[in-house]
């Protein structure tokens, strides 16, 4: 899957999405299908919850909070927050972040629903790794990794059998030729067996680190 930042103003502006372009996606176009298109949510919750993202919820001029305007967020990329907002404007709206994980209320066609997904562990972007991460348990119990990053580390860690993965490479070659920033957004199930291997690894990994 491909997202595209325009150069200059730092917004969402279109994608790719298992081999299909959305090129009026930065306007919304994705929050019709969002429901019935299983590649699309996901998409858009990778947007949403794979980030370092703060949002402060309006707020009117009394100071009670405006529950249907889209929080301030404060983030230390600006890449991030315009993922948000991308994410915001197609219908999964980043609301909270707490010790419970970051609350999303799918805004749908004729109704809202909102669900909160527990974080279990974030890898921040650095200039080594090229990538963020973040592993959530959703509110059905599954764990799922969503990642994005650099077309240059992420096109290695695809899987090859998907046949999207050759589509995309032209639709990020399209991007590129205008002007246009991409990165690359990719998901995968860890069952709980695996998840738990990784992280006693990754626990005694930390403790080593910090000593």
């Amino acid at each position: 899957t491909g997202g595209t930042l325009t150069q200059n103003k730092m917004i969402f502006d279109q994608c790719s999405i298992n081999g299909k372009k959305y090129p009026t996606a930065g306007k919304g176009a994705l929050r019709v299908m969002m429901e019935k298109n299983k590649d699309v949510r996901e998409f858009l919750l990778n947007m949403a919850l794979n980030n370092e993202v703060l949002p402060e919820e309006a707020t009117g001029p009394g100071g009670e909070r405006i529950d249907k305007a889209m929080p301030k967020y404060a983030a230390p990329s600006p890449d991030e927050i315009a993922l948000v907002k991308g994410a915001y404007i197609n219908g999964v709206q980043f609301r909270e972040r707490s010790n419970e994980g970051i609350r999303v209320c799918f805004n749908l066609k004729d109704s809202t629903k909102e669900e909160t997904f527990e974080i279990l562990n974030v890898f921040e972007f650095s200039s080594e790794r090229k990538r963020s991460s973040t592993i959530v348990r959703t509110p059905q119990g599954k764990i799922v990794m969503y990642t994005k990053g650099a077309d240059s580390v992420m096109k290695p860690r695809l899987s090859q059998s998907n046949k999207a993965v050759s589509t995309m490479e032209t639709h990020l070659t399209e991007y590129s030729r205008e002007g246009l920033r991409t990165l690359i957004f990719a998901r995968k199930k860890l069952s709980p067996e695996v998840y738990n291997k990784f992280k006693k690894k990754y626990d005694v990994a930390a403790s080593a680190i910090t000593g």
